[in-house]
């Protein structure tokens, strides 16, 4: 059916809500599922998948974030007005030295002391475990808020088998001597 033709049935008649009403909208889209991807062979349905960069959670999240996902998610909204099936997911990128950097700084601990330690490095990483689960946390309810359309994936980029790949091809680049230190002009 051409998008002209569609007649669309509000489920909310007043044209003006407060914050409870907000609330209220989630919790009938998060009900309904509507910006949940489905994959079924009998859908005749284009599919587009729109894979966004994750968020670094590395911190409190700024204006600047949400400007950007919401271009984001006006492109995957189109596409889902025009009749595709969107695939928008949505995860934190939860590894890096700008999280142990954060880390270091929230919970005042030194990761070279902690190393010296036999339980060190575990201990080291549960505390960035937690760290990122509380900022993701505050993350995906910021998008939430907004009203973004992603498909919330829980599991981002921390698990052991992700942590060993990018650790092996680290080391990998490294002995190819692709990773290297020098002094190079930057934008900051």
């Amino acid at each position: 059916m051409p998008i002209g033709e569609i007649r669309y049935t509000p489920k909310i008649k007043e044209k003006r809500w407060g914050k409870d009403k907000e609330l209220d909208i989630r919790r009938l889209w998060d009900e309904e599922k509507i910006y949940e991807f489905h994959f079924d062979h009998r859908d005749t349905r284009p599919i587009i998948v729109i894979d966004t960069p994750p968020p670094y959670p590395s911190g409190k999240w700024h204006v600047g974030g949400a400007a950007h996902y919401a271009q984001i998610d006006m492109v995957g909204r189109y596409f889902r007005m025009k009749g595709y099936n969107v695939f928008l997911p949505f995860y934190a990128d939860r590894n890096g030295l700008p999280v142990e950097v954060q880390v270091e700084k929230v919970k005042k601990v030194n990761p070279h002391e902690l190393a010296k330690t036999p339980e060190g490095r575990e201990k080291f990483l549960s505390m960035c475990k937690e760290f990122l689960d509380e900022v993701e946390k505050e993350l995906v309810n910021i998008w939430r808020r907004l009203g973004c359309s992603f498909y919330y994936i829980r599991n981002g980029t921390d698990s052991p088998e992700y942590r060993k790949i990018t650790q092996a091809t680290f080391i990998e680049l490294w002995n190819r001597g692709l990773i290297y230190e020098a002094e190079r002009p930057v934008n900051w």
